[in-house]
């Protein structure tokens, strides 16, 4: 009986030795990559991305990507997985011959993230950030096709009428049904708690309630936005009224 092409190159496969096509993502337990997830991916991001992340690339590292730090920088490869004694990136952490984050940047790392990034290195560097993936955990080409960035349909400009149909629509898809309309007390509480970050007030709400203008709604938010202004304004004024009575303190926070 002939063999089929299929049979013989894995007889040949296996005769010469070869390793079984598996990727090494494939190969990485899931709980390395969870601790990638959960400790790795938000110090990278939180320490290292303001010079080595996105469009940013200093020395020409980027640790935005598995490829980023595969490839390396100005220096060579930043990481040997499993080897942590012979990785640049941790001995940079560790502040020995190079330093990162630098002084100017917030100096080293305390201990703990230390270790967390000396532990992921030990464990073979374990990356499920493959390709071009740099835009919070998706590829450049999925983030490109997020739902958000897509045109609209082409015909006459959406009323809030068409888009309340669309939504309706995907509501039935999903068999999901939407809450009832807010009732007057209801909205003026979201509408202030929302911009304010507080209750409105016994009169604000007497007044709101009282007006049955089809306006009503657009005055109670130029209201609250207005508080918001006054609020800022106040704020600043102190602020300000306080450093003046200091001439040598620092402005930093002026904003």
């Amino acid at each position: 009986m002939r063999l089929s092409t299929l049979a013989v190159a894995a007889g040949l496969l296996w005769l010469s030795g070869a390793e079984p096509l598996v990727s090494a993502a494939d190969a990485t337990p899931p709980a390395e990559f969870e601790f990638f997830e959960k400790h790795v991916r938000p110090l990278l991001a939180k320490r290292c991305f303001g010079c080595h992340g996105g469009t940013k690339a200093e020395g020409g590292l980027s640790l935005a990507t598995m490829g980023g730090w595969q490839q390396g920088g100005d220096s060579g490869p930043a990481i040997v997985p499993g080897r942590p004694d012979e990785s640049l990136l941790i001995e940079a952490i560790n502040h020995r011959s190079l330093q990162m984050p630098p002084e100017d940047e917030g100096g080293q790392m305390p201990a703990d993230e230390i270790d967390i990034l000396t532990r992921w290195v030990a464990m073979g560097a374990p990356d499920p950030r493959s390709g071009d993936d740099a835009i919070g955990g998706m590829t450049g080409d999925e983030a490109r096709a997020w739902w958000a960035f897509q045109p609209l349909p082409a015909g006459p400009p959406l009323t809030s009428r068409d888009i309340d149909a669309l939504l309706e629509r995907e509501w039935a898809a999903r068999s999901l049904v939407p809450a009832p309309p807010a009732d007057r007390q209801t909205l003026i509480r979201r509408a202030a708690y929302d911009l304010t970050g507080l209750p409105p007030t016994p009169e604000q709400t007497r007044e709101f309630l009282a007006d049955e203008s089809p306006a009503a709604f657009a005055h109670l938010i130029d209201q609250q936005l207005d508080l918001i202004q006054a609020n800022l304004d106040l704020r600043f004024l102190r602020w300000a009224h306080k450093k003046l009575e200091i001439p040598d303190e620092s402005l930093d926070f002026g904003w």
